[in-house]
């Protein structure tokens, strides 16, 4: 084989699992070569070392990326989402949007019939309430669309998540 400078060189591999005296002598390691037996990369590159470890394989879908498992609701298992529906998780639940990226529909209903601020059952709730259904029980998941203002509850529910955290630092 002729390296990129015009020198010739034989490389020979040989996977053994011990001396064979029909196979005649065995290869050293590759470690325990002298550093200038291995010839330079014709790429200027440096010398091939051993490969790292093969990933770990990826968790199983009863694992979470933080630790052990957390099991699948199993009073949701037999509902049907009324946005998608999949089943196994309500409409406040789903993470698959419409074409305007958000999800349209009742999350109290478990419907697309009508939006939730048109809800039949006109739940009450303080503005906690709805900052809590529409900011921490979406985080990370398509808005809900209604005419109330986002940024609104963003702001009571960045408010109460800074009063709580001032007052478990004076608790501790």
């Amino acid at each position: 084989m002729e390296h990129g400078n015009g020198e010739v060189f034989t490389c020979v591999v040989r996977f053994v699992s011990g001396p064979q005296p029909s196979q005649g002598p065995v290869m050293p390691a590759p470690s325990a070569l002298p550093s200038s037996t291995v010839p330079p990369s014709p790429f200027g590159l440096p010398p091939p070392t051993a490969l790292a470890p093969p990933p770990p394989p990826p968790p199983s879908p009863d694992e979470s990326a933080t630790g052990p498992a957390r099991k699948r609701n199993e009073k949701c298992a037999n509902i049907i989402c009324g946005s998608c529906s999949a089943r196994g998780h309500h409409l406040l639940d789903c993470v698959w949007p419409d074409a305007r990226d958000d999800l349209v529909g009742c999350p109290f209903c478990n419907t697309k019939e009508h939006e939730m601020d048109l809800c039949p059952q006109q739940p009450f709730f303080d503005e906690w309430g709805w900052a809590y259904i529409l900011v921490y029980r979406r985080a990370n998941k398509p808005l809900l669309r209604n005419t109330c203002s986002w940024f609104h509850y963003a702001l009571i529910a960045h408010r109460f998540a800074s009063t709580y955290a001032l007052d478990s630092k004076e608790f501790s």
